[in-house]
């Protein structure tokens, strides 16, 4: 049986201070660990409502008799609620201190918050967790090996290195960046 070791991490959060943001006032701290999943999530749940959305649409400008046009707007409105749905699990997700979570609602409602700014708000939280530096945990076995014959592909100064900054943002992190970055309005809140 072939052991392939750990799936974890190949870098971990580096350690400091908490990362805190500033809603209306009131500061709201980010876990120091966030995983993808949620954004994952509401990536995929955004393509299904966008999908649900373009079918509901298609079949509302089709639509001829009064039961037809009632049943596509059903739908639509029920993609919408959808989309709605998604952006409150994800920004649920982000802030998974229960006292938190209940601040961040209380303030979100006194203020009026509306879909746009809450959408502003899950773009700036992306950016923040994935602009954190990183370093290689202390029991990574990923990376290159200190013992044994070293390689000859690369010189030993092009060693990983701590970087310096925030790495580059992959194609993928890009089209989520995009995706959270369109807070096109639900046509039926206005």
């Amino acid at each position: 049986m072939a052991d392939y070791g750990e799936f974890g991490r190949a870098l971990a959060v580096a350690e400091g201070e908490p990362d805190i943001f500033t809603f209306h006032g009131e500061p709201f701290i980010l876990p120091a660990a966030m995983s993808a999943l949620p954004l994952m999530r509401f990536a995929w749940r955004g393509k299904v409502i966008d999908q649900q959305l373009e079918q509901a649409r298609s079949a509302k400008a089709r639509a001829v008799t009064p039961e037809q046009k009632d049943q596509a707007a059903a739908a639509e409105g029920q993609a919408e609620m959808e989309a709605l749905s998604a952006v409150y699990e994800f920004l649920r997700a982000s802030l998974p201190d229960p006292q938190d979570w209940a601040r961040f609602e209380e303030v979100a409602i006194r203020v009026g918050a509306g879909q746009d700014e809450l959408m502003g708000v899950c773009n700036q939280i992306y950016q923040a967790v994935t602009g954190r530096p990183t370093r290689r945990p202390a029991d990574s076995s990923a990376g290159p090996s200190t013992t044994g014959t070293p390689s000859t592909d690369a010189p030993a100064s092009q060693a990983w290195e701590e970087p310096a900054g925030p790495p580059p943002m992959s194609e993928r992190d890009r089209a989520v960046a995009v995706f959270l970055q369109d807070t096109r309005p639900v046509a039926s809140l206005r």
